[in-house]
């Protein structure tokens, strides 16, 4: 049994120490009485600010409070807290390993693997052995996103010896585990005969697997037809190079536009860049998909140049609508004056802006769907090219050079 206070002393003046919300009251009853469990359950109350004032300073004293009394949750919460704190605090990626650590030898499992991580790719590094340890430990223990780390690892050499056959059985526990991107890449294996002899039709199955489970890339490659070939090679590897330096067209807007003009310039040298592109000789499939990205940037520079003509129409209506104003308004005597003209063109200006906006609201409603469309294709071609690169990469090899099966 242990107390709060004295954790809970020095936000008091920021919070009563015994929460209003009746729910959150009673967790802090239960684990004033020494149930870490709701001592875990009001920490993440005050991590997220559920009915309570949102303080992460508690959240982390009550997750170490219950790790100390040895609740192995309690140290697989305050590990993720340390290293993604919140509010004012930093990170503290010795104690999040040290914390981790406790609640991995406890086997929990997403512990042993965000440890992992953090030996593999975080601010802790060049501890590789360690974390192939516990990546194997927990891929085992059907955690795919493991599976992945750790094939990813033996597939590029990353830290450890590259080793295609290790790669490709570790990628099979993580497929079998339900990971889509580890049925993904076995399917690739299998199609290049990358630590397994090569299987065109086992690739399908896992790659139909992958599918199944809702992966874009797999999914296309399926939807694909046969390699045709019939290119040369030293032409597709010269038009492939060209093509992955080029923007892509999901990436053209990420960092947004303000203008028709704007997007028309970024769209223009979009389609100079592939246009280019020398694809003589080249694989058919790649050609035609230089083309496709080509037509698509064409297609959008014509909604956007549409809108710049609305755009353009509406003001040229409001401003001839004004000056129609402007003609016939006329001042008491019936004369026109200065002010009759102001008067005029306001009122006339006015009536050509309703106008406008009646005679706008069907032309943009099209042009916006029609961008709407035209930024999904942008998307789709983007997610086709990879997967264009794995059929690329089957007839052609152009990433990976053919090796015996190790």
């Amino acid at each position: 049994m242990f107390s709060l206070g004295g954790i809970l002393l020095g936000f008091a003046c920021q919070e009563p120490i015994v929460p209003n919300d009746p729910a959150n009251a009673g967790l802090y009853s239960d684990c004033n009485d020494g149930d870490a469990k709701s001592c875990v359950a009001l920490g993440e109350n005050y991590e997220k600010g559920n009915h309570v004032g949102w303080q992460p300073e508690r959240a982390i004293a009550l997750y170490e409070k219950a790790c100390d009394s040895g609740y192995a949750d309690g140290c697989r919460h305050a590990g993720y807290f340390w290293e993604r704190p919140q509010g004012l605090l930093q990170p503290k990626h010795e104690r999040a390993a040290k914390l981790l650590g406790k609640a991995c030898d406890a086997d929990l499992v997403d512990s042993c693997t965000e440890l992992a991580r953090l030996y593999h790719k975080g601010p802790i590094r060049h501890q590789q052995r360690r974390a192939v340890a516990l990546y194997a430990k927990t891929c085992e223990r059907g955690d795919y996103a493991a599976c992945f780390d750790l094939g990813t690892m033996y597939r590029t050499g990353d830290g450890v010896g590259g080793n295609a056959r290790k790669a490709t059985e570790t990628y099979r526990i993580g497929c079998s585990s339900g990971g889509r991107a580890c049925c993904l890449f076995l399917g690739e294996h299998y199609f290049l005969g990358l630590g397994v002899r090569r299987d065109v039709a086992a690739g399908r199955q896992f790659l139909a697997k992958a599918c199944e489970m809702h992966d874009a890339t797999a999914c296309l490659v399926l939807q694909l037809p046969e390699p045709r070939g019939g290119g040369s090679l030293t032409a597709t590897k010269h038009v492939w190079k060209r093509l992955i330096a080029a923007p892509t067209a999901a990436g053209l807007f990420a960092r947004g536009v303000r203008s028709d003009s704007e997007a028309i310039d970024m769209l223009q040298h979009f389609r100079d860049t592939y246009g280019r592109i020398d694809v003589r000789d080249a694989d058919p499939e790649l050609v035609a998909y230089i083309a496709d990205c080509e037509n698509w940037a064409t297609n959008m520079i014509s909604v956007c140049e549409r809108d710049q003509q609305r755009q353009r129409s509406a003001g040229d209506i409001e401003l001839f609508a004004g000056l129609v104003g402007a003609t016939l308004e006329k001042n008491s005597h019936g004369d026109r004056d200065e002010e009759s003209l102001e008067r005029g063109m306001q009122k006339g200006s006015q009536i050509g802006h309703d106008l406008a906006n009646a005679a706008d609201a069907a032309a943009s409603s099209q042009i916006n769907a029609d961008g709407v469309t035209l930024m999904k294709r942008g998307q789709t071609l983007t997610q086709f090219q990879d997967a264009l690169a794995m059929r690329l990469e089957m007839t052609y090899h152009v990433f990976f050079p053919p090796k015996p099966t190790q």
